[in-house]
């Protein structure tokens, strides 16, 4: 594929589990003028034969294989060999919303650019017991929670349980799901992920 408005990188290392889901959620976005590059960072499990079976299936996909080198090197020669006008970094054990390269190439900013921005956990349970607290600082908030392992798997589980209980459940929550259950934390992922699927 020559000259894609987006290069999608995604390193795979034993992924098994997650990355059919990871790379169908790339396959599905609502735009779809993308090269999708993907290294098999020596993997053992059988995730570089599920990748070359989704190369057979896509001809966006470009299936790359190496000697286990790491992330960093992984993702240096992607960008060496990305033809794309924008790159964009996919983990092997996330999901993307379907909009997510629209929101960004509409210019929307990425809640993850500025993490050390947001409010700290301990500052949680004031703002949620407030009446009336600013949804879009509930909001900021509830996408720290997402985005860090640690929080999401500690105290910040129950206050993505109060938040859906309060303002609903939306589409972006579906990132937790498979961080949860990376986390071994099989129950609550269950719970997240049935509580989103029928919403």
């Amino acid at each position: 594929m020559s000259n894609p408005a987006i290069s999608v990188a995604m390193s795979v290392y034993n992924s098994g589990p997650f990355l059919a889901d990871a790379i169908e959620s790339i396959l599905s976005q609502t735009i779809a003028d993308f090269e999708f590059l993907i290294v098999d960072d020596g993997s053992t499990d059988g995730s570089g034969e599920a990748i070359d079976d989704y190369a057979r299936r896509d001809s966006r996909i470009a299936a790359i294989h190496q000697e286990n080198r790491g992330l960093v090197a992984s993702l240096n020669h992607m960008i060496e060999l990305a033809q794309g006008k924008w790159f964009a970094r996919m983990d092997s054990d996330d999901i993307a919303c379907p909009d997510r390269f629209q929101e960004r190439l509409a210019g929307r900013p990425d809640p993850v650019d500025n993490l050390d921005g947001l409010p700290e956990v301990g500052m949680l349970d004031a703002l949620f017991e407030i009446d009336g607290a600013d949804s879009y600082a509930r909001s900021r908030i509830v996408e720290r929670i997402i985005y860090s392992p640690e929080i999401l798997a500690g105290e910040g589980f129950e206050v993505l349980v109060g938040h859906i209980r309060d303002a609903g459940p939306r589409p972006a929550l579906w990132r937790a799901v498979p961080r949860l259950a990376r986390a071994g934390h099989f129950s609550q992922a269950a719970w997240l992920g049935a509580k989103l699927a029928t919403a």
